[in-house]
């Protein structure tokens, strides 16, 4: 045992002492990822960092000993041993021993020397430590700057790699830098960098590295910076980036003071590839808790460079069992990463993985897309491709954590996103990006095409597009290179899997197109040349070739012209060209003559002013032929040596021709010298217009700014004058005299005087500043000035050391002068200025007529001068600015008062007595602006309303169900078919499904359509909604919290949406009646909701009673359509070669012949005697329809105005008894105006006068972007606040953070006034855009689809979009539906019906919780607004009287803030939750869930929600059954059929005791016979006689009581009859022969004769008619609605049947209307007529009873 024992002891001796060193034996090692972006990588030994020798510095914890990250996954550190010596050594990872490098015995290390050097590495790739003593031969010992150092550097030597003067320090990771002086030579300095003193030791192979000697001016310090592990060698004046200092900055550094301050050191970064990136890292010890931090990073200590990023801060949360994060910043790229938000990212850059690539294109059109994210749970590919579906297209995840998808792309160019989790990202593998139009990026993939398109040969151009998928059925082709307006279409044939389109004899020129590919609209995909990156942008083609003979628009008799044309080359630049073959076609009297490439002219004849020459001239390569007119006149009236320039855009027409038009010559620009143009329109009418340059065509024009092909010009006119444009060939700056006029002439100039002499300064540039350069000398001037007027600006004296050109300028608005002789800068860093800030402006926003505005701008010390500039609608004003002197700066402030409304401008110049700045907008939001040049910022607006300006209380505190009446509710199923034809005679499609997805045409036959397959016609399918199914959903909509319903177009239409109306002042018969709608308007008004209605008067139906281009509406008695008139006027004029005149006389002879003499509609539209669709079903004469729809035709504007149409003014805008009137006094309370922008000022002036006339009304318009100019008080009150819908998308989508959001809608507040602000119509959707909670799942507007049923994400966004909604100023609008949260892509998709019983509960309870508590606070309704700026956090607060709440939305993760509040509030309550917050020392925490909100009020209050009424959204037993349409369409098919032929007979149904007008109408096209049965009588009539004499419907019916009963039983006494009533409402004369047949009991016709008599009422006396008896059947016509009687014999009829005297005693009461027994006679047989007489008297007497139960439930309150 004692063996055994001391052995043992000796072993667990042993044991015990290897537990004390764990160096020697690592614990089990876990799993260790090396390539990890956040590896701690620690070097542990028997030494500190710092060189000691410690035995117990075994510590992998320590954060002395972490190694520095480089390239490729290597980790260094560098220790400078004291003490020679042998040592130990490994690397451990994460602060553990787990994974350990080596594992098991420790590295040895032998120290030769004291104060050695040694680097250590660790390489992660191959998991491989090494040392510069043990693996010497892995470094290098030295780096020596080498090359054509003779001359450059003192004592140096060329090509010397043994000078160890020019050696290099090591720096870490690789990198050697050195910085030494260089001398200029005269030549190229040429350099390389060698090592361990030697060639071939890894320097850089191929060509040396080359300074050129241009960049060697001066002696410079040249730094140079080297890496053999790089195969790096750079210096820095080719690339500056590696003399920048990278640091980072901001609460990240953990430091008591100087967190942004950039001068603080410590925080720099290292080199990272010597290309512009660095790395920092930094370890971040564990706390108690996770930690968020700011940053960014700044260069060079300082902040002039902007920081990185450029605008805002990053933010990075460190957990709190602590991190080593590394930082990396791209100077080149001006981007910051770092390894907690962007690990992937740094993994890349880094090398430690190998990167991502996506997408990966094959040649087949395949594409892969890839995404790293192991934590995701779901990733989607949404983009162009696929409607932006962000369910659609799900990506798959392997074990790398990598989601990728493979798709099949046609080529062309495809935006997209990866959606992760519900948050839209760009591809972070993948560059390419674009704008995405909402203030983010998209990500962009090109496909390559195997095809090319367009392809240009001479004059013909071949479209081709690539169809990859097999997909696609029809491609059309659109655009100028068809016709102007873009109305044709070309189908492309298919061959194979391309699409193909060829066009001959296309003239040169630049042509916009777009492809329409299965009905939706896009880009040439292989073409990338466009007129812009927009979504709304075009495809563009250049054919080369002669577009244009540069000859000018007049000639000087006696003079003569070198003749040129210009060509358009393939690239799009245009030149002047010479191989052009001349010709005279028009030469009067012989007075020109071509010679040598010259135009000679000769001398006028006495008495001729002018002759007109035409001259051709013939490209000699193409063959293209062009012809230009000149005049040779005796006196120039322009300036020879200008070229063709037109003043183009919407004001052309008032000086004759088309507007938009590049070669109209009424607008031409006179040449005035110094390349200055000008043109003078007299007497332009009032109204803001839009214009540009184009230089004779549209290949070459000029717009905003003088940016080639850039955005048009707008002009606001305040009043009728003369307007004088200006255009400068040399800025191409297009102006005109409301905003600037120049001065034109030497007399009026400036003039600058030096030593007496004068110079006339010249504004060139149209820009307000004239310039003139002097070539001075070496000298001191004083008394250099400026005269202009009878005023003198002095310069300051200026002295020159050397002769110098020098310009002067003079600023004509302000009188500044300023020169470039001295060089003496303004510090524009000092300048500042807010417009949101009280301390720079009062009052806030938009101001009142006579209110003065104060103005102040912050400036340094170095400004001697201040203007400001403001932009009247009269023309520009200067005020002078007074100056206060504070600390460090100055404080200028100026004062004015606008006096009359308009939108003016204003911007700041500052001069220093040498240098002029001008301070504006830098952004086109406001607030804070920027110094820059002059011309080169934008200006501030300030709008100015009238003093009275007035918007109804109700509209502010509104909150508006929005609803599209034919998918609302369907509460009369009798009105279903009341209509039966859409547009022309297309039938409607009536849907027997009431949960039917709408058809959407142009996608019906793609594969996975899920929409309903129709006819293939738009907006034909009816559903069946009304105005009695709104009025059965009140308590719903009560319950909702709705106090206003805007309808879209109620009036008589031919479409579903009715925004083409047909006739205004009736309600549409489907909705149903005008009682139905007064009985609404009284019922909403008895629970305080209002009525707003759609107001379309821009455009109506081609198909109206208007217009009426089908012929449907022309009745006697009523107004004849436009159409109808001019049509045949044109007719007889093309046909008949008569004169217009001749045309209409005879056109109104007609028409008056048959009961028409009303043709007031042929004023309300520009129909032209032209024709277009030619040889097609749809050949017309030409008008304008709205945007291009021939459906929808535009009331004409005269000079400018529709309200100069007198007729239509009258019916329609401002008349007694006008349409605007007439809807107001049934009960509705306000309009919304459609396109309202497309209608002039004027008639929406008059249109205010008129509503308001009416009562406390709003009119609402149709604005989609900034709509100030319609609310200065004299037009709208409110808009459709479109820029809100924009800002609360884009923040919730993450497009837009939450100040850029703030912006946005600051912008609105600032440039509304208040009146209108708090009156905005606040939408999320409508019915033009796509639903909002499909909008979240990435469907866009204009792309065509059926949207699937809302992510659980995009219901949480909504409910986040409402919320700022209920609680934002402006009245909140539900678009009907989107409380049940249905979806619907865009239109028609966004028009689904309102889904009864199937709804969201939850939303539906949630909206209406949010709508009834903005009832119930008024604060949120009313209360001032004061924008919050929180991290992360869209904030605000309101404010009213004694009441405060605060708003938080929160679009991201939950997050936690600190809020400010007022020192008298104790206590907040969320009026959502009831949530208490206690409030300590003005300050609440508060957390604000992921994707939620919370509403802090100070003053809480229940709110009441009457859940039981909302129950009809979502509970199953309110699911709306389907409808049997049965034969409603029976008549109108049988019609249409081809089985029925012209002429022929075919017999139709009632329908509520009516032939319905469509039947009529479409019958009449046929020229058929109609047969009707009324109650058993037959009716037979010609339906073209008919449709001309009944206004409508026709309505029949035949009743037994005659109204000449007592004429009747004088005549007949005992004798049989049957009592025939006929009554229509086409009156007493038909017009035209019925035939009516009767059936009739033969047995009372024993003799097989019948007689037939009818009352006539022009003698007041019974007839005796023909008629025919056969079978039993009486026939007879008629011409006449009267009583008519069947008897079986003759009836001798006296000549004075009515008893003058027994008349009298029936009239005083002594006779009754007694009938014999023998006469109660039924229609075809007997009846006893005391019975009838019983029977009527027992109708009568309930039918009384019943009027008057029914007269006092339904009061019908039309005022």
């Amino acid at each position: 045992m004692q063996k055994i024992k001391k052995p043992l002891s000796w072993l667990l001796v042993f044991f015990f002492m290897f537990t004390l060193f764990p160096r020697l034996t690592p614990r089990a090692s876990a799993e260790v990822n090396y390539l990890s972006a956040d590896l701690i990588v620690s070097l542990v030994g028997n030494f500190t960092p710092d060189g000691d020798n410690k035995d117990s510095n075994w510590r992998p914890e320590n954060p002395e000993g972490f190694m520095k990250l480089y390239q490729n996954g290597v980790y260094e550190k560098v220790v400078t041993f004291k003490k020679a010596g042998d040592y130990e050594y490994k690397v451990a990872f994460n602060g553990k021993w787990d994974g350990c490098i080596p594992g098991g015995d420790n590295r040895k290390l032998k120290v030769p020397a004291d104060n050695t050097k040694v680097i250590f590495r660790f390489d992660a790739k191959n998991k491989e430590v090494y040392d510069s003593i043990n693996e010497s031969q892995r470094f290098k010992n030295s780096a020596t700057l080498v090359g054509t150092l003779n001359g450059f550097l003192q004592n140096g030597q060329d090509w010397n790699p043994a000078d160890t003067n020019f050696d290099l320090e090591y720096i870490g990771g690789g990198f050697y830098k050195g910085t030494f002086t260089l001398t200029p030579q005269d030549k190229d300095f040429e350099y390389k960098v060698a090592y361990n003193h030697v060639w071939g030791a890894g320097e850089i192979q191929g060509s040396n590295r080359v300074i050129k000697k241009d960049k060697l001016t001066d002696n410079v310090n040249v730094t140079f910076l080297a890496n053999p592990e790089l195969n790096l060698c750079v210096d820095s004046v080719n690339n500056p980036d590696i003399n920048t200092v990278v640091s980072l900055i901001g609460p990240i550094r953990e430091v008591q003071s100087g967190e942004w301050d950039a001068a603080l050191k410590g925080f720099e970064f290292y080199y990272l590839d010597g290309q512009g990136k660095f790395i920092f890292s930094k370890y971040f010890a564990p706390q108690s808790e996770d930690r968020t931090f700011d940053y960014k990073a700044c260069e060079n200590y300082s902040w002039d460079g902007g920081g990185i990023p450029s605008s805002g801060n990053l933010r990075v949360t460190i957990p709190k069992e602590g991190k080593i994060v590394y930082f990396i910043a791209d100077v080149k790229e001006r981007k910051l990463y770092d390894s907690i938000n962007n690990t992937d990212k740094v993994a890349e850059i880094l090398g430690l993985e190998a990167p991502i690539v996506s997408p990966e294109i094959y040649p087949d059109g395949r594409v892969i897309f890839r995404y790293k994210n192991n934590n995701a749970n779901k990733v989607y590919l949404a983009g162009d491709f696929n409607g932006w579906n962000a369910e659609k297209d799900l990506m798959v995840k392997d074990e790398k954590g990598v989601w990728s998808i493979e798709l099949t792309l046609n080529p062309g160019e495809y935006k997209y996103k990866f959606v992760v989790d519900g948050n839209w990202i760009t591809d972070p593998s993948n560059p390419n990006q674009a704008d995405d139009g909402y203030g983010g990026k998209n990500s962009v993939v090109k496909v390559p095409a195997r095809v090319k398109s367009p392809v240009v040969n001479g004059t013909s151009v071949t479209f081709n597009y690539l169809d990859l998928t097999g997909k696609v059925r029809k491609v059309e082709l659109a655009g100028s290179i068809l016709d102007k307006d873009w109305k044709e279409r070309r189908t492309f044939e298919k061959q194979g899997d391309i699409f193909t389109i060829t066009l001959d004899n296309v003239l040169p020129g630049v042509y916009q197109y777009k492809f329409i590919v299965d009905g939706n609209w896009m880009f040439d995909p292989v073409n990338p040349r466009k007129t812009g990156d927009g979504a709304f942008d075009n495809s563009v083609v250049y054919v080369p070739g002669l577009i244009e003979l540069l000859v000018p628009f007049e000639m000087q008799m006696d003079s003569e012209l070198t003749l040129k044309g210009r060509v358009l080359k393939e690239d799009g630049s245009v030149e002047d060209y010479l191989d052009v073959e001349w010709s005279l076609v028009e030469n009067p009297n012989n007075i020109a003559k071509i010679e040598n490439g010259k135009l000679v002219v000769s001398t006028l004849p006495e008495g001729v002013e002018e002759v007109v020459l035409k001259l051709k001239g013939k490209d000699k390569n193409s063959g293209i032929e062009l012809t230009k007119e000149t005049k040779v006149v005796r006196e120039l009236s322009e300036v020879p040596g200008g070229r063709t320039a037109i003043l183009a855009g919407t004001l052309q027409h008032f000086v004759g021709g088309g507007d938009w038009d590049p070669s109209n010559q009424n607008t031409r620009m006179k040449h005035i010298g110094d390349n200055l143009y000008k043109l003078t329109i007299k007497n332009l009418p009032a109204g803001i217009y839009e214009y540009k340059v184009a230089m004779g065509s549209w290949n070459e024009n000029y717009g905003n700014n003088g940016e080639r092909n850039g955005a048009n010009i707008t002009m606001q006119n305040p009043k009728t004058q003369d307007v004088t444009f200006y255009y400068s060939d040399i800025s191409h700056i297009v102006t005109d005299s409301t905003k600037y006029i120049p001065r034109l002439s030497d007399e009026e100039r400036p003039k600058l005087v030096i030593d007496n002499k004068e110079y006339v300064m010249k504004d060139l540039e149209l820009r307000g500043v004239y310039s003139t350069e002097v070539e001075l000398g070496a000298a001191t001037y004083s008394n250099i000035k400026v005269k202009v007027d009878d005023k003198e600006f002095v310069y300051q004296d200026i002295t020159l050391t050397e002769g110098k050109r020098v310009k002067f300028s003079y600023d004509l608005i302000t009188g500044l002068i300023f020169n470039n002789a001295v060089s003496s800068s303004i510090d524009v860093s000092k300048i500042f200025y807010d417009s949101r800030s009280s301390e720079y402006k009062v009052p806030f926003g938009a101001v009142k007529v006579g209110e003065e505005v104060t103005l102040r701008l912050k400036t340094g010390r170095d400004i001697a001068q201040a203007k400001l500039v403001v932009f009247t609608p009269n023309g520009q004003l200067s005020f002078d600015m007074t100056r206060e002197q504070k600390d460090e700066y100055y404080l200028w402030t100026a004062k004015f008062t606008p006096n009359e409304k308009g939108m003016y401008k204003y911007y700041f110049i500052v001069s220093n007595g040498s240098d002029v700045k001008a301070y504006g907008d830098d952004d086109g939001l406001y607030g804070r602006g920027k110094a820059d040049e002059l011309g080169k910022v934008m200006y501030y607006g300030l709008n100015v309303y009238l003093n009275d300006y007035k918007t109804p209380d109700w509209m502010k505190n509104a909150v508006i169900y929005h609803i599209f009446p034919d998918r609302f509710y369907n509460g009369d199923k009798n009105n279903d078919y009341a209509q039966k034809l859409a547009r022309g005679f297309l039938p409607y499609e009536f849907y027997e499904d009431w949960y039917a997805i709408p058809e959407v045409p142009s996608i019906e036959n793609n594969d996975g359509y899920k929409g309903t397959k129709g006819d293939g016609e738009w907006c034909n399918e009816m559903y069946g909604g009304d105005i009695r199914g709104v009025i059965q959903k009140l308590d719903y909509l009560q319950s909702l919290g709705v106090n206003v319903l805007y309808f879209n177009p109620i009036s008589k239409s031919i479409s579903n949406h009715r925004y083409d109306a047909t006739d205004y002042r009736e309600l549409d018969p489907l909705l149903g009646s005008m009682d139905d709608f007064v009985e609404l308007a009284n019922k909403a008004k008895q629970r305080g909701m209002k009525i707003i209605l759609d107001g379309v008067f821009n455009h109506v139906s081609d198909d109206s009673i208007y217009f009426d281009r089908y012929g449907k509406h022309m009745t006697k008695g009523k107004p004849l359509g436009a159409y109808q008139y001019w049509s045949r006027v044109y007719d007889l004029m093309n046909e008949k070669g008569l004169t217009q005149q001749e045309a209409e006389k005879q056109v109104q002879d007609y028409f008056r012949s048959i009961g028409i003499t009303d043709f007031h509609y042929k004023d309300w539209f520009k129909i032209e005697n032209r024709k277009v669709d030619v040889g097609t079903k749809n050949e017309h004469y030409a008008y304008e329809g709205w945007w291009g729809f021939d459906s929808m035709p535009v009331i004409q504007a005269l000079n400018g105005s529709e309200y100069k149409v007198e007729s239509w003014a009258d019916e329609i805008i401002d008349g007694q008894d006008s349409n605007s009137r007439f809807w107001l006094r049934q009960g509705s309370n306000g309009w919304r105006l459609d396109v309202a922008n497309e209608v002039s000022d004027e008639t929406w002036q008059h249109f205010r006068r008129a509503v308001k006339e009416e009562g406390d009304n709003v009119i609402i318009g149709e604005i989609w972007d900034d709509a100030s100019r319609y609310l200065l008080g004299d037009m709208y009150d409110s808009v459709m606040n479109y820029r809100f819908r924009a800002a609360v998308l884009d923040y919730l989508m993450g497009k837009k953070d939450a100040k850029e959001t703030m912006e946005v809608l600051e912008l609105v507040r600032e440039q509304y006034p208040k009146e209108a602000f708090y009156a905005m119509f606040n939408l999320i959707d409508s019915h033009d855009t796509q639903r909002a909670i499909s909008a979240f799942d990435g469907y866009e507007k204009s792309q065509k689809a059926v949207a699937e049923a809302p992510t659980e994400n995009a219901k949480k966004l909504l409910k986040l979009a409402v919320l700022m909604q209920m609680t934002y100023p402006g009245a909140p609008v539900i678009y009907y539906g989107d409380e049940a949260a249905q979806a619907g892509a865009d239109d028609p998709d966004n028009r689904r019906a309102f889904p009864w019983g199937k709804g969201d509960k939850d939303m539906v309870e949630w909206y209406a919780k949010l709508a009834n508590m903005r009832n119930t606070y008024e604060v949120l309704r009313t209360g001032e607004i004061s924008p919050i700026e929180l991290d992360g956090v869209f904030a605000f607060k309101r404010t009213l009287k004694n009441e405060t709440a605060f708003v938080l939305i929160n679009n991201g993760e939950t997050k936690t803030i600190e809020l400010d509040v007022p020192q008298n509030i104790s206590k907040l309550t969320d009026a959502v939750t009831g949530r208490e917050y206690t409030v300590q020392n003005g300050k609440v925490n508060v957390q604000v869930l992921e994707k939620q909100g919370v509403v802090l009020v100070d003053n809480f209050r229940q709110v009441a929600v009457d859940s039981e009424k909302l129950k009809d959204a979502y509970d199953p037993s309110f699911i709306v059954n389907k409808k049997e349409v049965k034969n409603a369409m029976e008549d109108i098919n049988t019609i249409l059929s081809n089985d029925t032929k012209e002429g022929s007979e075919v017999k139709v149904r009632l329908n509520d005791d009516k032939v319905l007008r469509d039947v009529l109408s479409l019958a009449a096209t046929k020229n058929l016979t109609l047969v009707v049965d009324v109650d058993g009588v037959e009716f037979k009539f010609n339906a073209k006689d008919i449709v001309i004499n009944v206004d409508g419907d026709l309505k029949l019916s035949v009743e037994e009581k005659l109204d000449n009963i007592d004429v009747i039983n004088k005549l007949l006494k005992n004798s049989y009859y049957i009592p025939l009533n006929i009554k229509s409402n086409f009156g007493i004369l038909v017009g035209t022969d019925v035939k009516v047949s009767v059936k009739v009991d033969n047995d009372k016709f024993s003799e097989k004769k019948a007689y037939v008599y009818y009352f006539n009422p022009a003698t007041q006396k019974f007839e005796e008619i023909e008629c025919t008896f056969e079978n039993g059947v009486v026939t007879f016509v008629i011409t006449h609605c009267s009583d008519y009687i069947i008897t079986n014999k003759k009836i001798e009829i006296k000549e004075d049947v009515k008893d003058k005297e027994e008349k009298e005693q029936k009239d005083n009461g002594k006779i009754d209307d007694k009938q014999n027994e023998n006469d109660k006679l039924p229609k075809t047989g007997g009846f006893p007529l005391e019975g009838v007489v019983f029977i009527s008297l027992a109708l009568i007497i309930t039918g009384m009873f019943i009027l008057r139960k029914s007269s006092k439930k339904y009061v019908i309150n039309r005022g």
